[in-house]
């Protein structure tokens, strides 16, 4: 839905992912690997994913805004609800911050196998508000009502 809005999100994503794979096999298959060559990816991870984050943070206040505009009288028998962005690099918005944080994690990168940071890790939730209860303790009739919202 993301890509909808920001046209370039797709090219960005596809940047980020391709750059996180490179670093992941320089890491894990090429040791010891290039500095220079590892910080330049590490840069490239840390601009993309700042733009990915930017562009989700602008995506939800959108959502939740238009969730808040008076529905028609119909819609009144569905429940609200609210879109969560649970990501731990939201507030990262300095990429040599982000590179920090991608150089903090390399060892534990390489024992896991798989980037631990990022907003690739991030997990939507949707919150029934009329409840206060995330959506999937929610039944299952009311996760399609919320769904037809």
């Amino acid at each position: 839905m993301i890509g909808l809005f920001f046209t370039d999100y797709g090219e960005y994503s596809n940047q980020y992912e391709k750059a996180c794979r490179q670093r992941l096999k320089l890491l894990c298959d090429e040791a010891p690997y290039d500095p220079q060559w590892m910080g330049a990816l590490e840069k490239e991870i840390s601009d993309a994913g700042i733009k990915l984050i930017k562009m989700r943070k602008a995506f939800l206040e959108y959502f939740n805004t238009e969730q808040s505009v008076p529905a028609p009288p119909l819609a009144a028998a569905f429940p609200d609800f609210t879109l969560v962005y649970n990501c731990p690099t939201t507030d990262t918005e300095d990429i040599a911050q982000y590179n920090a944080m991608l150089e903090q994690s390399r060892s534990a990168d390489i024992r896991a196998r798989r980037t631990l940071y990022g907003p690739h890790r991030t997990k939507w939730q949707v919150h029934h508000l009329d409840k206060n209860i995330d959506i999937s303790y929610c039944s299952v009739g009311e996760q399609k009502a919320i769904l037809m919202h």
